[in-house]
């Protein structure tokens, strides 16, 4: 690549500022090829004043003392390149590549007998080309980034059984038990009585059912390093925990067996479903809102049409959707009079839906005849003194909240639970 400084093989001298904001290989080559050509001119004006063998002397010494200004001139180039590199490796690492003045010194190796001979005028010029490529892989360890705002969360489900009871809180000395009366059993004999006979007698029973409460907990080990150094892990920490809580307390409330430590949960106490007088009516054509309005008057009939009325059906929302999108022979979407336009009723009850239901299963309720007893708020703790934990610098977080659910089994009826939908819907096919 021809140089611009020179002009049909001839050094043209630059302004001031195109010198200046020369490369600095360009540059080193530039201020060699100036001063040569100023030896020249210097040597041409001399000739016109002295003669040929004065000259031939003075082109002796002058020889000399360009062998020496090589010399100089390569060692202020090599400092120079080592300094470039030294600098550069100060403000990252790989900047410059590996052997940046290696390869400078190799460069003015192979450039040395060019600019020899420019200087002792045997060529019109010289170049160097000394390739020093940067790119973003320059820069090591580099994490440079855009950041955008707020955390990424794994989605969990909502809690949608525990609001649907009743609440309570329960008074000092409870001694962390509910106890409560119902009937055990009852048997009426009224009946038309003739003159001078005996009258009837019926019988009824009570009986007392203690239930403890059950505490549900959670903790968290982190270090006090996780909690200084990185902002959002407090928080975050805490809102974890707390969830936990809220979502086991929603499940033990429609899911728990009574044993052990576990709630007494709907499906332990809720009958299941029967299609008992609608059983064969439907031929093959039994739809999941045949079985759900079915169920509906089953709980209305073990309250004697009088005491309960469901409000909440819980579904998993895949069969809710399956209901939603039924369709008759024809491939028209069926469409009952009595289900809501937006399909999240059926007669008035609404759905409700949610993970926590098994695919397939269903809960029909009249919730307000539970209610979800508690002893003070949810707790949350902080403390290190648990095993190891102050030693290692640790602190843990516990959350803890005590609470019940209480469904009398004189109210069991008011729940009723859809073990399988396909099955019930062949028990009104059959």
């Amino acid at each position: 690549m021809e140089k611009i400084w020179l002009k049909d093989g001839k050094f043209q001298e630059l302004d001031k500022n195109t010198a200046e904001n020369l490369p600095i290989e360009e540059k080193a080559a530039y201020m060699v090829a100036s001063n040569g050509a100023k030896m020249a001119s210097l040597e041409s004006q001399m000739s016109e004043k002295v003669g040929t063998e004065a000259i031939e002397a003075l082109k002796e010494q002058f020889g000399e003392l360009k062998e020496k200004h090589v010399e100089q001139l390569q060692n202020a180039m090599e400092e120079q390149g080592k300094t470039l590199s030294e600098l550069r490796k100060s403000n990252a690492a790989n900047l410059v590549p590996k052997g940046f003045d290696g390869e400078l010194a190799a460069v003015w190796s192979k450039s040395k007998d060019s600019i020899s001979n420019f200087l002792n005028e045997k060529s019109n010029g010289f170049s160097m080309n000394l390739k020093t490529e940067v790119t973003r892989a320059s820069v090591a360890n580099n994490t440079m980034a855009t950041d955008v705002p707020g955390l990424g969360h794994i989605p969990r489900r909502s809690t949608a059984i525990s609001d649907l009871f009743n609440q309570a809180t329960m008074g000092a000395d409870s001694n962390g038990v509910i106890r409560y009366w119902q009937e055990a059993s009852q048997t009426s004999n009224a009946a038309p009585v003739a003159e001078s006979a005996a009258i009837p007698e019926s019988e009824i029973t009570w009986e007392e059912i203690l239930l403890p409460l059950r505490k549900i907990g959670d903790s968290m080990r982190v270090t006090r390093e996780a909690l200084e150094d990185v902002s959002f892990i407090s928080a975050e920490i805490r809102n974890f925990s707390l969830k936990n809580i809220e979502l086991e307390l929603d499940s033990q409330s429609l899911l728990g067996d009574g044993t052990g430590q576990n709630f007494s949960g709907v499906d332990l106490v809720a009958p299941n479903y029967a299609a008992g007088a609608f059983t064969g009516l439907f031929g093959t054509a039994a739809t999941i809102y045949d079985v759900l309005s079915t169920g509906i008057v089953q709980i209305a009939n073990a309250g004697q049409n009088s005491v309960f009325v469901p409000n909440a059906i819980a579904m998993n929302p895949t069969d809710a959707e399956l209901m939603r999108l039924s369709k008759d022979a024809d491939n028209n979407y069926i469409m009952p009079s009595w289900l809501s336009t937006d399909g999240m009723s059926v007669k008035g009850v609404r759905i409700i839906e949610s993970q926590l239901v098994p695919q397939n299963q269903a809960y029909i309720g009249d919730f307000t005849f539970g209610t979800m007893w508690g002893a003070g708020t949810t707790t949350l703790d902080v403390a290190t003194q648990h095993g190891t934990d102050w030693i290692e610098d640790v602190q843990r977080l516990k959350v803890t909240v005590r609470k019940q659910l209480v469904i009398r089994t004189a109210h069991a009826g008011a729940f009723l639970h859809i073990p399988s939908i396909t099955a019930a819907q062949t028990a009104l096919n059959a």
